[in-house]
């Protein structure tokens, strides 16, 4: 009885989705968002922006630099290279980079590697002489291995497959007879711990930090002018704006060619990005080069260069159409 009560609302959540989105203004975006994601994210395509494939092919460069909302893929052309990307996926040199990938992500977000190891590790130490919970580890461990080759997954995604293997370790360990080894576990967690609590406050600090500077750059300027954010992660702002306050900036990526980026032309009051006489642009020092003045400068107009400014992390830049515009 329950189960079927749970069937007939899932299919009613189901329909009622299905009927909103085909009905409502978000229903080109959400097709055209749906075939960006499976070319943007694709493993293969990943990798061929690392390798500069499109360097010299107009149609995707901006596109693979996430300059999406003025850039020439159209929604078939984007349909079309996702079946010419999935058909390099049983090649022996994907096959090779995507562990190569997976490696360099280990490598890369070392603390999410160092617990995941730690995982291993105690799995194997309480479960090394059980052939079933072996055959587990290694069966998910292969199916991480699988989802990773057909999939471009990130640390905090990745750090997601190690945790099944922490509910059997939690289960052995509370069964330790051994209250030296007991307390030495509870000792190299709290240590763990207080690395990620470490790691947390740190971020904090640098956000608050880069939030600061970025106040100080704006401060009495003329903010009739848009701004552009490169390099600067927007979760910073997350509690900076409240929903009803009127952002001085804007972005590209996954908004793009949305009901949502329309909007947020028009209150800045522009409709397509080469009606602007100038604009600002703030990004982080270390993710230089930026990519943003010759998108802009790729869409017809020539702006110039006529203003910097820098603070310890930051910096930000004022480009016009107009060479004399001060």
């Amino acid at each position: 009885m329950h189960l079927s009560i749970a069937l007939i609302l899932l299919l009613v959540l189901i329909g009622s989705k299905s009927i909103y989105e085909n009905q409502s203004e978000y229903k080109g975006y959400l097709e055209f968002n749906k075939a960006r994601h499976q070319v943007i994210d694709h493993p293969v395509f990943f990798q061929n922006t690392i390798e500069e494939v499109y360097s010299n092919d107009p149609k995707w460069k901006v596109f693979s630099q996430w300059f999406i909302q003025e850039s020439p893929p159209t929604l078939a052309d984007l349909n079309l290279h996702y079946k010419e990307l999935n058909s390099h996926y049983f090649s022996i040199k994907h096959s090779w980079v995507s562990l190569i990938r997976l490696l360099q992500v280990h490598l890369t977000e070392l603390f999410k590697s160092f617990l995941a190891l730690t995982f291993l590790i105690l799995y194997w130490i309480h479960y090394r002489g059980n052939k079933k919970m072996l055959l587990f580890a290694i069966a998910w461990i292969f199916f991480f291995l699988i989802f990773n080759h057909f999939n471009h997954i990130r640390g905090r995604v990745i750090f997601l497959f190690y945790l099944p293997l922490l509910p059997p370790i939690f289960e052995q360990s509370l069964r330790f007879k051994n209250k030296f080894i007991f307390g030495l576990s509870l000792i190299i967690l709290g240590f763990l711990l207080s690395i990620h609590i470490f790691n947390f406050l740190n971020e904090a600090k640098k956000r608050q930090s880069q939030l600061s500077q970025y106040e100080s750059l704006i401060a009495q300027k003329a903010l009739d002018t848009p701004i552009y954010l490169e390099g600067f992660p927007l979760e910073y702002f997350s509690r900076y704006f409240s929903s009803g306050e009127k952002t001085p900036f804007f972005i590209e990526g996954w908004i793009a060619r949305s009901p949502f980026q329309t909007k947020a032309y028009r209150r800045l009051g522009f409709k397509e990005l080469n009606d602007l006489e100038s604009y600002y642009l703030i990004a982080v020092k270390e993710k230089a080069p930026f990519d943003f003045p010759d998108y802009m400068n790729s869409l017809g107009d020539d702006y110039a260069l006529i203003e910097t400014e820098e603070t310890a992390d930051l910096i930000m830049y004022r480009y016009s159409k107009n060479k004399e515009f001060n």
